[in-house]
């Protein structure tokens, strides 16, 4: 799988011991990989930004390669050289943008090479929970307020202010139901500002408050 910047990791139960490799790949990583191998890549459709969080990865001969090289640096005594890991992932990007099963992931990546710098949703997936205004974001976006709604409308197909109030709900009902935080806590780490708002905010959306969400979940657990 490929992960965007700024999705949640929730922690799974399995009954089995589980192994994962996590790999973290700079945008600034992704855009220079491409533009030294672009004079040698074969003709492809137009970049187009998908919208999913997480994309799933076609395991190809290439993907192949880079697990089975990665597990044997990863499984020799002390650290892999860095030189070969960038090497590697340099070989992964390239196996990835060329591969047929892998186009919708390949689009995503000529699409963070061919901006300067962070695209919208990777903003504000990043900084959705922080109390900030619109003027704020549209300030770290590097465009005017009124070019930052109309391209996260582009984006999500929901105005910024609908879209954060979800975001900020659904991240305090994961709190509310794993966390021993209390309300108060939960209420500033998810960007509200008043606790009476976020009750109210939260009772419209999940037909109950807060204290009794957390309670009949706790009790069905």
């Amino acid at each position: 799988m490929f992960i965007k910047k700024g999705a949640n990791l929730l922690r799974q139960n399995t009954p089995d011991d589980v192994c994962i490799f996590v790999f973290f790949v700079p945008d600034d990583f992704i855009r220079t990989t491409l533009r030294e191998i672009a004079a040698d890549l074969p003709a492809l459709p137009p970049p187009a930004e998908p919208r999913e969080t997480a994309i799933r990865v076609q395991h190809d001969a290439g993907i192949a390669a880079f697990l089975q090289a990665m597990t044997v640096l990863f499984g020799a005594s002390g650290t892999p050289p860095e030189l070969l890991l960038k090497l590697k992932l340099k070989e992964l990007i390239a196996s990835i943008v060329i591969s047929p099963g892998n186009a919708k992931l390949s689009s995503y990546l000529r699409c963070v090479a061919s901006r300067k710098g962070p695209s919208i949703p990777a903003i504000m997936e990043a900084n959705c929970r922080h109390n900030l205004s619109l003027e704020a974001f549209a300030k770290l976006c590097n465009c005017s307020l009124s070019t930052f709604k109309r391209e996260f409308r582009r984006h999500y197909g929901v105005a910024p202010g609908r879209w954060l109030l979800e975001q900020r709900l659904q991240c305090s009902a994961h709190l509310l139901t794993t966390t021993g935080m209390s309300i108060t806590e939960i209420v500033f780490e998810c960007g509200f500002e008043q606790p009476a708002h976020f009750t109210r905010a939260f009772k419209a959306r999940f037909g109950q408050p807060p204290s009794e969400y957390r309670e009949a979940r706790v009790a069905a657990a």
